[in-house]
């Protein structure tokens, strides 16, 4: 990790500042956790960002956020990934992408033996169809 001049911590980028300038990306499940990491890399080598998610509020906080950090380029675009129309016309607003991240998805936090065989066909069907 470095330090910014603020004491925070940000993750180190190995590659060049321009290295996606020009470029467009997207990234499903944006809005937080290892997609906003994605997000974040994606910035600070030079790529504009668009954000996909099923929550505005965490998107526009998340993109706010991302754009004071590296003051680059970020849109948000709520979509829910089971909603095969909305994912459709989500690719039809944004047909100049260049790099799409397909990080959506989700889970029930427990155990795997604690899944109900329909909790275990929810969490297969987001995973594997949501992409």
């Amino acid at each position: 990790m470095a330090s910014d001049d603020d004491g925070t911590e940000r993750p180190r980028v190995m590659f060049a500042s321009d290295l996606l300038a020009g470029r467009r990306a997207l990234v499903t499940g944006g809005g937080t956790g290892i997609g906003r990491g994605i997000a974040h890399t994606l910035l600070q080598a030079g790529a504009d960002v668009v954000l996909a998610a099923r929550r505005r509020d965490v998107l526009e906080a998340t993109a706010a956020d991302l754009r004071s950090i590296t003051g680059g380029r970020v849109e948000v675009d709520e979509v829910n990934i089971r909603d095969l129309d909305a994912v459709a016309a989500l690719a039809q607003r944004h047909p100049d992408v260049d790099i799409l991240i397909n990080n959506a998805g989700g889970h029930f936090a427990q155990k795997a033996l604690d899944y109900s065989p329909n909790g275990w066909r929810t969490v297969v069907d987001l995973n594997l169809h949501g992409t």
